[in-house]
């Protein structure tokens, strides 16, 4: 089955690194969410590579393309930033904020269904993390620290104009 977006067509606009960073974002989302405590949460990080492989072929189908091509290379993407972020919890934190910001400033050139489409995928995503592990029976699951961050404050919700 073929994606509904064509990621070439779709990053077309974008300088390399550009497609990088997009590709590393449910990577940068991952360790911000499995990172609220003090040291990252195994169980939420495991199930956050498990999740960017479902999504591969079970999320938006319009997003196929975009997360087999995150999936390809998350484990190493994820060692990676794991190695250069602080260990400090807050200097950790603002880091994957400001990293995450760098969003707003992509967003706008890709295509706007496709801006809609990622934007809603991600927010899904930082919410399955967060209620990886914990709970009770599955209540009370995304900590209150997790639910200051699950919405992806610092991302801008794109808007699709209706002409």
């Amino acid at each position: 089955m073929e994606s509904y977006f064509n990621l070439k067509k779709i990053f077309k606009n974008l300088r390399e690194n550009e497609v990088e960073y997009m590709l590393d974002v449910p990577v940068l989302i991952s360790l911000l969410i499995a990172g609220v405590e003090k040291t990252y949460n195994k169980t939420e990080l495991e199930q956050a590579k498990y999740f960017a492989q479902v999504r591969e072929t079970h999320d938006r189908e319009e997003l196929e393309e975009y997360y087999h091509a995150v999936a390809e290379n998350f484990d190493k993407r994820l060692d990676f930033y794991m190695d250069k972020l602080d260990e400090n919890k807050e200097k950790r934190e603002a880091s994957l904020y400001k990293e995450l910001s760098r969003l707003n400033h992509i967003l706008p050139v890709l295509d706007p269904k496709f801006q809609v489409e990622l934007y809603a995928s991600l927010k899904t995503y930082a919410r399955h993390i967060a209620e990886a592990s914990g709970g009770i029976l599955g209540y009370f699951a995304i900590t209150p620290e997790e639910l200051k961050l699950i919405d992806l404050p610092m991302i801008e919700k794109p808007q699709l104009d209706e002409d």
